[in-house]
């Protein structure tokens, strides 16, 4: 009896687990519609179509608008993207206007470097001057031509300061040079100092008159006006008295001077349109 009911449980069993395998999964018999069906997702759907479709838009507007108006817009997206950018690009400043002392400083070391130097080196070699004697020489000749340079410089500010004033500190300078001059050199070397400042002159002067016949060469004068340009060149410049020091100080006494009544004289010979080729 007990076999029997046993067979019977066991059957019963082996039965169940036969038809539970037989049917199929409820899973796999669900349509594709039925499995966890969300309705927002056809909301999301639209909107990406929309954006793709702004998107297009924007990409055809920037590929047919002209290279400007992109750097334009891309210039703008830049700036609204960051209010705190801070624009890095070297900028180009006005250039400033040195001060006078600077002024001052430049020209006076050009005179240095341009005029004294090789001056004072000139003339050492000629006064066959030692070393201590040639750098004393120069360290003079660099003092008068800057007291030379500030005194123009002085008149410059100053235009109602009279000639015969900047005459005076000029003049002034050049006795102190020749004073202290002794202290360095001889007496015959003093004479031969002078000697080179007199033909240096004559060289000065030789070059004033080329250059005024070489200034008339384009000038289409008639024989008059020939004639006594010739003769009154020859009165229009002449030698000053011969002082040391003005070879290497261009700021200080001219040894050449100039007639202004011959100047004059000359001029009114010429025409309007003579005296605007030269500038005069």
């Amino acid at each position: 009896m007990k076999e029997r009911a046993l067979y019977f449980i066991g059957g019963a069993v082996v039965g169940c687990i036969c038809l539970s395998m037989l049917q199929p999964s409820p899973i796999q018999n669900e349509s594709p519609s039925a499995i966890a069906y969300d309705p927002s997702l056809d909301l999301k759907i639209v909107e990406l179509k929309k954006e793709n479709q702004i998107l297009n838009v924007k990409i055809q507007a920037l590929e047919s608008a002209p290279p400007t108006a992109i750097g334009t817009q891309n210039d703008n997206q830049v700036a609204s993207q960051s209010l705190d950018y801070t624009d890095e690009t070297p900028q180009i400043s006005e250039p400033t206007v040195p001060s006078q002392k600077i002024q001052d400083e430049a020209v006076i070391s050009a005179i240095a470097n341009q005029t004294v130097l090789p001056t004072s080196r000139h003339i050492a070699t000629q006064l066959n001057l030692d070393d201590a004697s040639r750098d004393a020489l120069q360290q003079l000749l660099q003092q008068k031509a800057t007291q030379d340079y500030l005194a123009w410089n002085a008149s410059a500010a100053e235009p109602l300061q009279a000639q015969e004033q900047i005459a005076a500190k000029l003049d002034n300078n050049t006795q102190e040079y020749i004073h202290a001059l002794h202290s360095i050199l001889t007496s015959e070397q003093i004479e031969n100092y002078t000697r080179i400042e007199q033909q240096q002159a004559e060289i000065q002067l030789e070059q004033k008159q080329l250059s005024l016949r070489q200034a008339l060469v384009g000038i289409d004068l008639d024989d008059f006006q020939q004639q006594e340009v010739a003769r009154l060149s020859k009165a229009l410049y002449s030698k000053n008295k011969v002082e040391l020091g003005s070879m290497g100080s261009p700021y200080g006494m001219d040894n050449i001077q100039v007639n202004n009544d011959v100047l004059s004289e000359i001029k009114s010979l010429f025409t309007e349109a003579q005296l605007k080729k030269l500038n005069m």
